[in-house]
């Protein structure tokens, strides 16, 4: 049988799966080109035949495995790993090549992730998250953003991705770790001092203070007569909380004589004496 004759019955087999069909017609196009093989592409044309020859022209062994799997891939998210996974595990089916029990195993955990019931509890997930979860996930995503590296990518993707929902493992993970909890705590709690409220520092105050002009901050010295000055409080929650800690919600005050408000946490500030 020459060449050109063993490429067209490979090319006409029923059973040659689509990734096959594809690299046996890259090798017969390389044929007609050159009207040879190299010896590599005629191992490779040797094993097609090896593989084909040896099936019946017609019918599967599993027919009711491909079943399943067709009626899966729909299911399945486009481009995620467990659509390539069903489509690779398809492919080899139908070339009538038998799947391995691991195979087997990982195609039942798919099926169940997207069984109706699953189906269901994630779109009950996605819609409380919208409703309610996706504040305090922001607000731990700016928390960790400021303290790396921990949850990067999903800080990136919570922060960017207006439509992004993470899995209720995802946002456990963030949300729910004790430093989340602390965070969270500070940040919702009702403020110790409304904007307008007349304040000034404790003892305790840092004697570096954030500055806001704009979108810019900058560390600048708080001297010592400066820090019995008084101010107002302009804004709550005025940038992301970067402590876990009690007392850590932030406020922009602009104190008397200054023109450049600042970033103070609460627990540094004390009611105004004027």
């Amino acid at each position: 049988m020459g060449i050109q004759e063993k490429f067209e019955n490979l090319l006409t087999h029923d059973r040659l799966s689509d990734r096959d069909r594809q690299f046996c017609q890259s090798l017969y196009d390389y044929y007609l080109r050159k009207k040879r093989l190299t010896a590599g592409r005629r191992r490779c044309l040797a094993n097609l035949e090896a593989h084909y020859g040896s099936l019946p022209s017609e019918g599967l062994l599993e027919p009711e495995l491909a079943t399943r799997i067709r009626a899966l891939l729909p299911k399945t998210q486009e481009s995620s790993w467990d659509r390539g996974f069903s489509e690779s595990i398809l492919s080899q089916v139908e070339s009538c090549r038998k799947l391995s029990d691991r195979q087997i195993e990982i195609l039942a955990k798919i099926e169940e992730r997207h069984s109706e019931a699953a189906l269901e509890t994630n779109r009950r997930w996605r819609e409380a998250y919208t409703t309610d979860l996706s504040a305090n996930a922001e607000v731990c995503a700016r928390y960790y953003t400021a303290s790396p590296p921990y949850f990067k990518e999903l800080c990136d993707r919570i922060l960017t991705q207006p439509n992004f929902i993470p899995t209720e493992k995802q946002y456990r993970g963030l949300c729910e770790n004790k430093y989340a909890q602390k965070v969270l705590k500070a940040h919702f709690a009702d403020p110790k001092y409304p904007a307008g409220s007349k304040v000034s520092l404790r003892a305790t105050a840092p004697r570096r203070l954030a500055s806001l002009s704009g979108e810019t901050h900058s560390l600048v010295e708080w001297g010592r007569s400066q820090r019995s000055a008084n101010g107002f409080v302009l804004t709550v929650n005025a940038a992301p909380i970067t402590t876990a800690a009690a007392g850590t919600k932030k406020y922009l005050v602009l104190f008397v004589g200054e023109s450049i408000p600042l970033l103070v946490e609460e627990r540094h500030l004390k009611r105004g004496r004027f």
